[in-house]
Parts: C-alpha cells; structure tokens; sequence
C-alpha cells in the first residue's frame, strides 16, 4: 500500500514536470514569436507567394497560441489574396475575416518556416473563369523555381474551413460549383505515390451545376461525411472510392475521379443508394431534368445507381445514367397507373453516342415490365421511353383482360362490355402527352372470345363474339369475327385504312370496308337503328384522347358494308341469297344494289334510310322481276290493306318501284307520308273470289257466280300519294269480260272508280280464244260506264254513270288543286 501512494505520487510529479516543460516551452515560442512577428510575417508571405502567384492582404498579424494550442500558429485578420486582374473583375480568390496558419515548431528557428495546415473562418473561396478564357486558378500553380524536376513542389498543409462559401463560376464551360462549408477537416498524409486526403464534411450545395441552362444536382441539399481521396500528382487526377455520405439526410456511396490535367477538369462519379423515395430523388437532380420525370411518379422508395461521365471534351453536359430497380411498387404517369409494378429500369440523356446529351437524346428503358392497370394485368418484355421534350414511347404489350373490367376505364360512348375476355399481345409506338404529334404504329392483335357487348348509341346488343384485332402499322383488321345480334349470327371482317393516322385528326373521314356474313338474318333484331341515338353521359374520370377518338369515329364515320346473307327474315319475309352494299353515315343508312331472291323472283333495291326527328325519311327504288304475287303481298301482309289480298291475287309480277316515306321507329310507315309511282306488269294473273269484280260483272253484264278471273298481262303506271292510289287508266282484258278502269283508290277517304265496260263482252268468245291486251287507246265500240265509290257505310258501291261524272269531278278536283297550289303572280310582283 505504501509503495502504490508513493508510485502515485511520483507519476503527478513526471506529469507536472511535463506540464512545466510544454508551458515554458510554449511561453519561450510566444516570447520568439512576438519579437519576431515581421520577420515571420515576412517568411509566411514569402512562403505563400511561391506557392499562390497572386497579391496577399493580411490587415493584421499576431500569433495564436490559445485558438490553436497545442500547436503554434499565425492569426491573420483580414486575410485576402487577389489575382492580378482583381481591379476589373472584384472577386477575391480567398476572402477571410481571419486565418490561421499553423507552422511546424522547429521550423519556426529555421529562415524557412514550414505551413502544417490552413484554418479559414468566416471567409469564401472564389474560383471563376470567363468567357474570355481567363480564369484565377493560375495563382495555384507554383511559383518556387527552386523546385527540382519531378519531385513534389512543396508539402501539402492540413485544410480546416468553418462557414466558409466555396464558388468555382466557370462561365466559359456554363458551369457553377456553390456550396456553403459548415465545417470541412481535410488532413494531407505524403504515400509513396500519391498524396492522400482525409475529409470530414458538412455543408450545403447551393449549385452543382455541370451545365447552367440544365440546372442544378442536388440543389439546395445537404452532404455530410468521412471519406477519402487520393491525389496522384504526376497525373493530375483525383480518385475517391466508396466514399459514405449522407446526401439530404438520406446514405448514399460515391466513388469517383477528376482529371485536373486540363480546364475544366474532367470527371466521372458513380453513385449508388438504396430505397430512395422518388420525390426525393427528384430534388437531387438537375431542375431540367427534374421537371421531365415530375410527370411520373413511383409511390415507395426504390435503389438507385446513377453515374455522371463528364471524361468526354467538350464536357459541358455530362452524360447521366440511372439504374432502378422496382419491385411490387405503384408508377404513376400522366396518362396511367400500374399497381404491383416491377421492372428494371434505366435512363441515359446520350442515347445516341455522337449527339449532345440534351432532352431529345434522353430516353428511358424498362426491361422484365409487370403489373396491373385498373386490375388489368400487363406484361412488357422491354419498354423504351425517348426524347424527354416530347416523349415517345416503344413497347410490346401482353395481357389477358377481363372486358367487362375494361368499361371503367375506357368509359366509351359507344361500346360497353357485358362479358368475357380478350387477349393482348402487340407492339406501340407513340407519344405519351396529349397533343404531341408524333406518329403512331401498332403491330399485333387483340383476340375476343365469349364477349358479350353492346353498341350504346343503338342499344343493339352483340353476344357470345369470338375473332381477331388485328393492327398493322396503319391500319386495322378485324378478323372472323363471329357473333349473334339476338337471333341473327353473324361473321364479320373488316378493315380501317389509315386508321391510326386520322384517328387523331380527323377521325369522321376514317371509312370501314365491312363485310358481314350470315346463315339467317333477321331485320328484327336490328330495329333499334331505326330508333334514336342515345347519348350517353361520359364519365367524369379522364380518359385517353385515342378513347375519345375512336368514340368520335364509330358515331361519325363512313361504313362501306358488304352483306351477304342466306336467308334473309322480317315478320312474314322470307328472302334468299341476299347479296347487299350499304354506305352508313353518321345519320344515314344507304342502300346500293341490294339483290335478294324472293317469292320465287328477285329484288333489286336502291335507297337511303335518313334519321329524322320525326323518324327515318325511306327513299326507295325496287326493281321486281318475276315475283310470285300471293306470296309478297303475304309477306308484306298485303301492305296494310285488306281491299285485295294474298287469297284474291295469282301472277308472276314484274314492277319498278320509286316511293319515300317516312318510317316509324318500329317499322311501320307513318300516316299520309307514303308518295311515289309504280310501273308494274302482271303476268298470267287471277282473280279468285274477288268482290268488287263480281258486283262490276253483275252490274254491266248481269253475269254472276264469277269466282275465278285471268288476266291477260295487267300493266299500269300508279301513283302513290299517301294512303291514295291513282290508277291510270288501264286495261283490264279477262276471261270473263274486258273493261278500262281508272281513278283514286284510297285505303282510308274512299275509293273513286270510273269503270268503262265494252257491250262487245256480250259477244261470245270462242273457245281457243288467246288474251290479249289492245291497249288503253284502242276502239271500244258501245260501252257501259260505271262508277265504284265508297259509300257512307265504308263499302264500294256500284253505280252507273253514262255521263263519266266521276272523272269529270275528278279531273276538275285535280285542276282546282294545281290552282291552289300555285303561287299568286300579283303578290311575286308586289315583292319583286
């Protein structure tokens, strides 16, 4: 115990007598160095204007043994050096309130004294370039000539800088370095073949601008970190690898290089991080580039691995390359959102070697895409995003989506899905903004199977449709499409030329070549175009311009449709071999050359069927030949009348046919709105218990128990006026009797007949007797006039009228009409 207290003891006196030494020997330098200030600060400027070629300003000198004990240094307040230009251009190089210059103990009693480190306080470093090519960095450069060839030129001093403002303004290179140093620690150790700098850093970056019309990385942000950096002077570069630092709070690795071998140096930094939140990555880049990838957005953080390569002369824009990597994340971009996104990612602003890193060289590539779109699942095996001006976008797409998830997203006016399901797999290109005019191309298909669908604007349902999309650059296919509309099964193929060029400027002048097919068509299941379009709301959300587009397109433009159908229905219709051309706008149905065999002869039809707001204007031209007569006035439900029916008429009937009229939406005709002229012959005709003839051959001939009449060839020119018929006059020439009838035969105001009966019916015929028309000019010799009108109880009656009363009233109706009807002359005068 006694030897411990004296052990204890004598170590508190080595301690004191150690204590004593440094005090006496610190006070011996302060004493040296107070009565030699001028002769230091003499040897100090001289020391630093061989290694600063420039102008010193030192306010004031005194040592300080306190702020910087225990080391020995030099306080110099107002402390600046300028370069040679500085009356033109005002910049100090170093501006400090004070520094200090520690110097090596020894070397204070030496004619040279040696600077170990700088201290700056309070100050700011200024190094600047401009467009001249003039620049203050010369006054780094040695000016000791008595340094040898190939050895260092003098010894590198610790760095210390506390709030200190650090500015390289390179004009010439439209570059600006700005950072304001909290506290930097930069120890120099001399290796073998390098020297090797020890940092400590805190500061904020104001500009780190490789190119000032881009903007500035890291803008406003933090760095803070230990890192090292290694200086090989015989080549002038600067080297750091793996350096750690945290960059706006967040831990990021760095290596990289700078070639001082030249101005402005060249360089190459590769930076690295993980789960970065994409805001915040954003905020590290330049604000150019930055407002480009602004319009995406990646919800959870992702790691990034940037590299800036400025090694290329000229380097005013360094190439900058970015590696993400995103896994199960949310991407947003202006047009669309993927849910569960993964992919790896890449950005390059020097697509093209031999071009400026600038925007429209800038692009983006996602290998290995997946994810999900408004719970549609998408694949891509590459996707390239290029020119950040106006961006372009090349994919391939595959994806298998449920169609009826599809009507949310589209919100179409004109197609809405019930049911099934389609295949994607095609390629794109084309622009991402809305108004970009870039040009569109798509390769690939879209497969349909089981779909249920329904064209809005008509409320026409399509079921169980199965077929083929099919894009080609330009133009778009549609492929064995087959389909029911209720009970009408229907295959269809068509074609869009140039459909992705006008979609977007004029989709109404896009015309569809259609080509529809079918085993049994029937007209009822297609009533609903002759209803009014619907209009249907679109929903709020926004949807695509191309959705827009194609809506606009299906309400607006041209079909050229080719209809080929094997039985053709409607009610009691029942055609065949149906061969049709029909021209749909966007209010109107026409019809060319439509050819259907029907009751046992053909139709030709021509016309058009006009939306109105009263209905559908019809315009119709039909060329019948050789219809069997009792089955078309059958099949047309003896076109609404009951005065002569399919029971009463036999013949084969050949007519031209030219009527408008105005169709109800149900397909019937509207009142008083049907005009028109038919040109018919009817061949080889009969008429079988027929009433009015009965009464006629009752009346003139006092023959009765005429059941069955034959014609011969019955041919007349009828002109239709509503419900009126005006028959011209016309020969009816039988096997019974012969007569002439002409007149108004009027399904709903009545019936006015002038009937002339021939008394040569009185002479019989001989029994080889052939029929045969004379013509409505031809003698008739003595004869019989009667009248048939319909009397106050709806029923034709039969009278005689020797003196043609009726088609005198007629004739003279007829005239007083044509007066009415014209315009009065004196009033044209008066206005003229």
């Amino acid at each position: 115990m006694i030897y411990l207290k004296f052990s204890i003891k004598r170590l508190f006196k080595i301690v004191a007598w150690l204590i004593g030494i440094l005090i006496f020997t610190w006070m011996l330098v302060w004493i040296y160095v107070l009565a030699n200030k001028k002769s230091l600060i003499n040897k100090v400027s001289t020391q630093l204007n061989s290694r600063i070629g420039g102008e010193i300003i030192i306010t004031d000198f005194e040592p300080s043994l306190i702020s910087t004990f225990p080391h020995v240094a030099l306080r110099l307040n107002g402390f600046a050096i300028r370069d040679s230009m500085w009356k033109e251009h005002h910049h100090d190089l170093i501006k400090a309130e004070y520094a200090f210059v520690r110097l090596g103990l020894f070397s204070l009693f030496t004619g040279t004294p040696a600077i170990k480190k700088v201290i700056i306080r309070k100050g700011s470093v200024y190094v600047f370039s401009d467009t001249t090519g003039y620049t203050n960095t010369y006054m780094f450069k040695s000016h000791d000539s008595s340094a040898k060839a190939g050895s260092r030129p003098f010894s590198v001093p610790d760095v210390e800088m506390d709030d200190v403002r650090l500015t390289l303004d390179l004009k010439a290179k439209s570059k600006l370095y700005d950072f304001d140093i909290h506290r930097l620690n930069c120890n120099a150790s001399d290796k073998t073949d390098r020297l090797q700098l020890d940092v400590r850093t805190d500061l904020l970056v104001h500009s780190l601008a490789f190119n000032t019309d881009s903007g500035s990385f890291v803008r406003e942000k933090t760095i803070e970190g230990n890192f090292t950096v290694d200086f090989y002077q015989s080549k002038k570069k600067l080297e750091f690898k793996e350096a750690k630092l945290q960059i706006d709070n967040h831990p990021f690795t760095i290596s990289g290089m700078f070639d001082l071998s030249d101005a402005p140096p060249l360089y190459f930094l590769s930076i690295k991080t993980e789960k970065l939140p994409y805001k915040q990555a954003l905020g590290l880049l330049s604000q150019n580039l930055g407002r480009k990838l602004a319009r995406f957005n990646v919800e959870k953080p992702v790691d990034v691995q940037a590299v800036l390569d400025g090694t290329v002369r000229p380097n005013k824009i360094p190439t900058v390359k970015l590696a993400v990597q995103v896994k199960n994340n949310t991407v947003s971009t202006p047009t669309l959102t993927i849910t569960d996104a993964s992919f790896s990612a890449q950005f390059n602003n020097r697509l093209d070697p031999q071009q400026r890193p600038v925007n429209n060289n800038s692009g983006f590539s996602f290998s290995q895409f997946s994810g999900t779109w408004e719970n549609i699942p998408v694949q891509s095996k590459q996707i390239t995003l290029v020119d950040l001006d106006h961006p372009v976008i090349n994919c391939d797409i595959q994806s298998s989506i449920d169609l009826k998830a599809l009507n949310n997203v589209l919100s179409s006016n004109t197609v809405e899905f019930t049911k099934g399901s389609g295949a994607v797999n095609a390629t794109y290109r084309g622009p991402v903004m809305e108004g970009d005019t870039a040009a569109v191309s798509i390769h690939g298909s879209i497969d349909l199977k089981e779909a249920d669908l329904v064209y809005t604007p008509r409320n026409l349902p399509f079921t169980n449709s199965s077929g083929s999309i099919q894009f080609d650059d330009k133009d778009v296919y549609v492929k064995n499409l087959k389909t029911s509309a209720a009970n009408s099964p229907l295959v269809m193929n068509g074609s869009i030329k140039n459909f992705i060029s006008l979609i977007n400027k004029s989709p109404e002048k896009i015309n569809l070549d259609w080509n529809i097919s079918s085993s049994r068509l029937n007209l009822g299941d297609f009533l609903a175009y002759l209803e009014k379009r619907s209009v249907r709301s679109r929903s709020k959300k926004n949807i695509s311009a191309l959705i827009r587009q194609i809506d606009r397109m299906l309400e607006d433009c041209a079909v050229d449709l080719q209809l080929n159908a094997d039985r053709l229905l409607y009610k009691k219709f029942d055609a065949s071999h149906v061969a049709a051309n029909i021209q749909l706008t966007n209010n109107l149905i026409a019809l060319r050359k439509v050819v259907v065999q029907h009751a046992g002869g053909t139709l030709v039809l021509n016309g058009s069927l006009t939306e109105h707001p009263a209905g559908n204007l019809l315009s119709l031209t039909t060329d019948m030949n050789n219809v069997n007569v009792p089955l078309i006035f059958k099949a047309f439900d003896n076109f609404g009348q009951d005065g002569i029916t399919d029971k009463n008429l036999k013949g084969k009937l050949d007519a031209d046919v030219k009527i408008t009229g105005l169709i109800t939406q149900r397909a019937g005709l509207a009142d008083n709105t049907l005009k028109g002229i038919v040109n018919f012959n009817l061949k080889n005709g009969e008429l079988i218990d027929f009433e009015p003839i009965e009464k006629i051959s009752a009346a003139a001939l006092n023959n009765k128990g005429v059941s069955t009449v034959k014609f011969a060839d019955l041919k007349n020119k009828l002109d239709i006026n509503g419900s009126a018929i005006r028959l011209n006059r016309m020969e009816i020439r039988s096997s019974v009797f012969t007569m002439f009838v002409e007149g108004l035969y009027d399904l709903k105001k009545g019936t006015d007949l002038s009937i002339q009966v021939p008394l040569n019916n009185l002479t019989k015929s001989k029994e080889d007797f052939t029929l045969k028309n004379k013509g409505t000019k031809s003698k008739t010799g003595v004869s019989v006039w009667l009248r048939a009108k319909t009397g106050d109880n709806g029923r034709a009656k039969i009278s005689w009228d020797p003196f043609k009363r009726g088609i005198k009233e007629r004739r003279k109706n007829s005239a007083d009409s044509t007066i009415q009807a014209a315009p009065d002359s004196t009033k044209l005068e008066r206005k003229q």
